[in-house]
């Protein structure tokens, strides 16, 4: 609550130590224009049922493990940021140790030195850069995930079939439709016809 609290806030410019991102996944609405089907094999007709409606549980199941996957996300970073400060203070140490040595150099050994501890501070910015750009919600498994499953069963004779799809609107009413021919129907065994539509 206290980090949502400082969303779109400005603050006066200060020196940043360390960047923390803490990114938490999230999923936006996005209904299927159709709202249904009817399934039309010659004279017959039937209309599919829902029996999965997968977006309406992927957000339950968001809502429900959310500050578990809050906790995870901000320990993840914290631990970073140890990590980081614990570099930092051994490099403090070592940036004492190095300039007693200093006094003992030359000015070619010096500035030897100066570039590899320039070369070492760059290093550190780009694992902190990455550390950064790579923190990034898992998304995959809800990217690829159907929205709405509708089933139809419709007992059909034997032989070889076309499968009319009827897609239905908000309002029951026909929007598209896709022919499937030639599907064969065996009176001994069940048949599976399955169908994904992006509208």
């Amino acid at each position: 609550k206290l980090l949502l609290g400082r969303q779109g806030k400005s603050y006066a410019k200060s020196k940043i130590e360390y960047l923390l991102r803490v990114a938490l996944p999230a999923i936006k609405s996005d209904r299927p224009k159709s709202k249904g089907i009817s399934v039309h094999v010659g004279t017959t007709q039937e209309q599919g049922v829902l029996v999965a409606d997968l977006e309406a549980m992927a957000i339950e199941t968001l809502n429900t493990q959310h500050t578990t996957i809050l906790l995870r996300s901000v320990t993840r970073a914290f631990l970073k940021y140890v990590v980081y400060r614990l570099t930092q203070i051994e490099k403090k140490k070592k940036e004492k140790d190095e300039d007693k040595k200093k006094e003992e150099m030359t000015e070619a050994e010096k500035k030897k030195e100066a570039n590899r501890k320039l070369i070492k501070d760059l290093a550190g910015l780009v694992v902190q850069t990455a550390a950064f750009v790579t923190e990034q919600a898992d998304t995959r498994q809800w990217n690829t995930l159907p929205n709405q499953i509708f089933m139809v069963r419709m007992p059909l004779p034997s032989g070889i079939h076309n499968v009319n799809l009827t897609f239905l609107n908000s309002k029951g009413q026909n929007s598209v439709s896709h022919n499937i021919e030639n599907v064969e129907i065996n009176s001994s065994e069940f048949t599976f016809l399955n169908y994904r539509t992006y509208k």
